[in-house]
């Protein structure tokens, strides 16, 4: 037996063993969207879901979602498009999450098909490896299918990214920018792509093309952010840059990264070998820059309220570049190309470790807790303020506050808390629906980073307990003439 002979052998069952676990990963990703859309459709799984789904529903109403808090307590928190979509979703999916959650779901879809084109293997079986490498991960099996802006945002990156490393040369630069800007005008803080083509072009000396590049995207986003600054009479720039300014931080998020990096060790040892590679063979591609830079933003998960969402782009960012450059090792069998696939089923194998199915709403208490909140509200009559945002948006029984936002605000000092309570009791909130009590004292760590210790005793003063559901506190108006 000649060595190659010796050599096909185990590399094809390898190969077999890695294909298998791919369709079933993308399998299991596709499973847990089905569900999270169809089955979990009222069912908030983040509460930045809710937030976008009120959003929505007031653009259905022709509303605007960045108002003037003091006039109506509405928090735009990021820019229109994706909200946009989801009302549009709504004529179709009705008022519920799936009008967002299809979206989502589509969008790292197509990340992922972005990611299976630009793999330069010249196996083509094995090229879905790295679509499923993205899919199955358990950030993007996490947040990819849920109502948040992370995964649509991150597909405009990646296909500004692909773009214009593939589009035909005329087109390649206004294309890229046009993708790339999109991105931004979905999630403020897309910029690692940008950048990163922005440091190629200036690497490369192509002064030109940098300018043209800058120019194309400043006269995109610049231009739409300055309109709806302008028809907003200036809230829009609140409401995406000025209450988001000042967070505070926390060190201690920083382990987040350990839970990261072990769930992906395999795909980040890969991506620092391809990159030596890369520098010592004097090679330059953009994505040289953009996965390290998506790295870098994912540092805002420091502040209060963020969380793993903030890794998509770097997972997508990071797999992006192994199948760009999986062509270096794909040129024959040999043992290169087996420690490769090794690696990769390695990598299958950690994420089955941290990989979790959707559970039906009887076999999850909190999901049961959530529905229970939802029937109560549609039962009752009244105005709501619900700590659960979903529930309150698709009962009509309230609005959707964002309460990070809101703790943010009266911590800068630009409103305070008892003028937000008047205000409440003016336009005749009768109900306050929280999840834990609201006598600052018992309040936790986590629940003081949403409500303010002077927000709660406001509560407290307006407010009297009347009931609980499953978890949840029902509080009524003190001055309510029958509150049962």
């Amino acid at each position: 037996m000649n060595e190659s002979s010796a050599i096909r052998a185990p590399y094809d069952l390898l190969r077999c063993i890695l294909v298998v676990m791919s369709l079933t990963h993308i399998l299991l990703f596709l499973y847990n969207a089905t569900k999270l859309s169809i089955y979990l459709r009222n069912i908030q799984i983040d509460f930045g879901e809710g937030i976008l789904l009120g959003n929505a529903k007031r653009l259905t109403n022709s509303l605007t979602i960045y108002p003037d808090i003091k006039v109506e307590t509405v928090f735009g928190v990021y820019p229109p498009l994706y909200q946009l979509l989801s009302a549009g979703m709504i004529n179709i999916t009705g008022l519920n999450l799936a009008s967002g959650r299809i979206i989502s779901t589509i969008a790292s879809i197509i990340t992922a098909i972005l990611i299976y084109k630009s793999a330069s293997t010249q196996d083509k079986l094995l090229k879905i490896t790295f679509p499923a490498l993205y899919l199955s991960s358990p950030i993007i099996m996490t947040w990819g299918p849920l109502m948040r802006v992370d995964a649509l945002a991150t597909m405009f990156t990646i296909l500004g990214i692909y773009l214009f490393m593939n589009a035909p040369e005329k087109l390649r630069i206004p294309l890229a920018a046009t993708a790339l800007a999109t991105s931004t005008l979905t999630k403020q803080n897309m910029l690692a792509g940008t950048i990163a083509i922005l440091i190629f072009l200036l690497t490369k000396k192509w002064w030109k093309n940098a300018l043209k590049f800058l120019a194309y995207y400043s006269v995109i986003f610049g231009g739409t952010t300055a309109l709806i600054t302008i028809v907003t009479n200036g809230q829009y720039i609140n409401h995406i840059y000025l209450y988001h300014l000042g967070h505070e931080y926390k060190l201690s998020k920083l382990f987040t990264y350990n839970q990261f990096f072990s769930m992906h060790l395999i795909v980040i040892t890969t991506a620092i070998l391809f990159t030596i590679y890369y520098l010592k063979a004097g090679k330059i591609t953009p994505l040289l820059y953009y996965y390290p830079l998506a790295l870098l933003f994912s540092l805002s998960i420091l502040k209060i309220g963020a969380a793993t969402n903030y890794y998509v782009e770097p997972v997508a960012s990071m797999i992006l570049f192994l199948a760009v450059s999986s062509r270096k090792i794909s040129k024959k069998r040999d043992i290169l190309m087996i420690a490769f696939t090794l690696l990769m089923v390695s990598q299958f194998v950690i994420y089955c470790q941290n990989i979790t199915l959707v559970p039906n709403i009887e076999e999850n208490l909190v999901f049961s807790n959530k529905q229970k909140l939802l029937g109560y509200l549609q039962s009752i009559d009244g105005r709501v303020l619900c700590e659960d945002a979903t529930a309150a948006v698709i009962s009509r029984k309230g609005p959707a506050v964002d309460w990070f936002i809101l703790a943010q605000i009266f911590r800068k000092h630009l409103w305070n808390e008892h003028e937000y309570v008047e205000k409440l009791i003016r336009e005749n909130f009768t109900y306050l629906i929280l999840s834990f009590d609201i006598t600052p004292r018992n309040a936790s760590n986590i629940e003081n980073e949403r409500f303010t210790h002077k927000l709660l005793k406001e509560f407290q003063e307006n407010f009297i307990l009347k009931e609980k559901i499953g978890n949840y506190r029902v509080y009524v108006y003190k001055e309510m003439k029958d509150y049962g």
